[in-house]
């Protein structure tokens, strides 16, 4: 009876114990405390064996990639003209050429009015308006560039159609001939700024002229960064040639120029371009517009083959003044 009683109570005490010891079979975190040879539960790392139900591989999809955004089309600035206003000190005011401010607002000539509105493109070029039955290939014979380069600055997709009266950005297209008879103050009607040519005959833009976020370059004025030229990138070895005739001043080293060559146009106008590999003038010698002065090079403080190209009123140096070449290069 004894025995009896104590066996019931012994197995009353298992079943009682039961939720302890085998409740959480389910649950790996109890399960991986039962001790392994009669030794006590430890946490992980302590000589314990986890014991752990097989776990099923879940399969998770793939996310569906998500499509690029359509880029915006660049958006062109709108300014309304202010009394002592021109549109030299316009396009410097927003860093661009006074061709892209003209090409853009149907200009032929540097006159303007106050009052009027005009829209300026976000970077140099042009905005256009695109003509009736006008095709991508039409436009882009008109403005002087390739379709693509149009297709790509308007997120257009290949084979886009045009609409009449859409308007488009032209990053460095061209439009007419113009007439810059009303130069800025200070240069007269007979400057030979007014006759001046391209110093290469194709060329990319690496860098433009004035405040730039360019870290090399020296803080001057208001702008942290100040580039006083323009960079035009091309093959090593292109001819270098003279804008517009004169005399020559300089032919040689100048150090973080490099090989370069300066050229006196009269009327206290210089033009400098540096970098050069190799030199084709010497000081005292005339030119005329188109002669070779140099070979395109990276010689001097420079990151590759480039022509660093300058203008300047009055002397090259403290007492003169560096000019935008972009007003005065046709």
């Amino acid at each position: 009876m004894i025995f009896g009683l104590a066996a019931i109570v012994m197995v009353a005490g298992l079943v009682v114990a039961a939720p302890s010891i085998f409740g959480r079979g389910s649950d790996p975190a109890a399960t991986a405390r039962i001790a392994v040879s009669g030794s006590k539960a430890r946490d992980a790392g302590e000589d314990w064996t986890a014991v752990t139900p097989p776990l099923t591989p879940i399969t998770i999809p793939s996310p569906s990639p998500t499509p690029s955004p359509t880029p915006e089309p660049p958006q062109p600035t709108r300014y309304r003209i202010k009394s002592g206003d021109t549109i030299y000190s316009i396009a410097a005011m927003f860093n661009l050429r006074m061709s892209s401010v003209m090409w853009s607002n149907g200009l032929t000539n540097a006159l303007i009015h106050v009052g009027r509105w005009l829209t300026l493109p976000p970077s140099d070029g042009l905005m256009t308006t695109v003509l009736a039955g006008e095709t991508l290939e039409d436009l882009a014979a008109r403005v002087h560039v390739v379709p693509e380069v149009i297709a790509a600055a308007n997120g257009l997709a290949e084979g886009a159609v045009l609409t009449t009266d859409q308007v488009l950005f032209i990053p460095d297209g061209r439009g007419p001939k113009i007439d810059l008879t009303h130069l800025p103050p200070g240069l007269s009607g007979s400057s030979p700024l007014r006759k001046f040519s391209w110093p290469l005959a194709s060329w990319e833009l690496s860098q433009t002229f004035g405040c730039t976020g360019f870290w090399a370059e020296a803080r001057f004025g208001n702008c942290a960064h100040y580039h006083g030229g323009i960079d035009l990138v091309a093959p090593l070895g292109t001819p270098v040639r003279a804008v517009g005739a004169g005399r020559v001043t300089f032919s040689g080293w100048n150090g973080g120029g490099g090989w370069m060559v300066c050229i006196d146009h009269g009327e206290k106008i210089t033009t400098c371009y540096a970098h050069m590999y190799a030199l084709a003038v010497r000081v005292g010698a005339r030119v005329q517009r188109g002669t070779m002065v140099g070979r395109l090079g990276g010689t001097g403080n420079a990151t590759g083959a480039h022509l660093h190209f300058e203008i300047w009123k009055g002397p090259r140096g403290p007492d003169g003044v560096r000019l935008n070449p972009w007003v005065y290069l046709p």
